[in-house]
């Protein structure tokens, strides 16, 4: 392990002290916190750039902190933004791993998701499972989607039923109409604004694509500003807000279900006006 305390860090950003980062340990510093590269080499090149560790972002102007808090959603849908940002299939297993680590960083929940139901997701809904990384190889986002069973989906909805209890014989099939009966996002995360552009413009473009039939359901609990944001933005309906579980494991709000049925994307305008 590499002798760099959450402290220490938090010292650079607030450029208290220098940092002592060398080039030569940058690659295995950032493996072993998960602070992106491009934080690094800023840190060990003496340039200003902010970064959060608690929601893992980097933010490297005024302009960017507002496009974070107030997400525009321009051209999502119709055009593609330039991004440099590499996407992955997701099928091993330290993809997992990173994903899970991220999500219990912000969600420190004991009933997670399992694995497995990440790897088998991604073999059912590679269009909607992806694993990000950024132009140093590194991991820089995900976005995770499980297609469910209906009656699997209404236990969770109606809180019988928690995420960490999903099992294989809880995904779905594609039904005659081609499509699952529940597309349940579960986490999305992207360390930079212009990964998450290209992100959410992959996922909104696709359920606009598949919304022309069938009655399937998008449903999702958000734990982070943004995606309570994003789903407000999109048009879904709360559901339901945990106040007990954002007092029981501090989250950034109280933990929201949003829903909306698929053909929702089919009628609704997803570029800002």
């Amino acid at each position: 392990m590499i002798g760099v305390t959450e402290r220490t860090v938090g010292g650079w950003e607030r450029r208290k002290q220098k940092s002592n980062v060398k080039f030569d340990h940058i690659e295995d510093l950032s493996e072993v916190t998960g602070i992106p590269m491009r934080v690094l080499i800023y840190l060990a090149t003496g340039h200003p750039i902010y970064y959060c560790i608690r929601k893992r972002r980097i933010i490297e102007s005024i302009v960017e902190k507002d496009k974070y808090t107030d997400f525009p959603l321009p051209a999502l849908v119709g055009q593609e933004v330039g991004i440099h940002a590499i996407f992955h299939p997701i099928n091993k297993q330290k993809q997992v791993d990173a994903i899970l680590n991220y999500d219990h960083s912000i969600y420190p929940t004991s009933h997670g998701l399992r694995g497995e139901i990440i790897l088998e997701s991604a073999e059912r809904l590679p269009e909607l499972n992806h694993f990000l990384c950024d132009a140093y190889g590194h991991y820089a986002g995900h976005l995770i989607c499980i297609p469910l069973r209906r009656e699997i989906y209404e236990k969770i909805r109606s809180q019988t039923m928690s995420e960490g209890e999903i099992n294989i014989s809880h995904l779905a099939l594609k039904g005659e109409d081609g499509l699952f009966p529940v597309y349940y996002i579960y986490s999305l995360y992207s360390s930079h604004i212009t990964q998450a552009y290209q992100l959410f413009y992959k996922a909104l473009s696709y359920l606009r694509r598949i919304s022309k039939n069938g009655e399937s359901l998008v449903g999702g609990y958000v734990v982070t500003e943004e995606a309570y944001n994003l789903a407000t933005k999109i048009g879904m309906d709360l559901i339901f807000a945990s106040e007990e579980e954002h007092s029981l494991y501090g989250t950034e709000i109280v933990p929201s279900h949003f829903e909306c049925p698929l053909s929702h994307f089919r009628h609704r305008k997803l570029i800002a006006d």
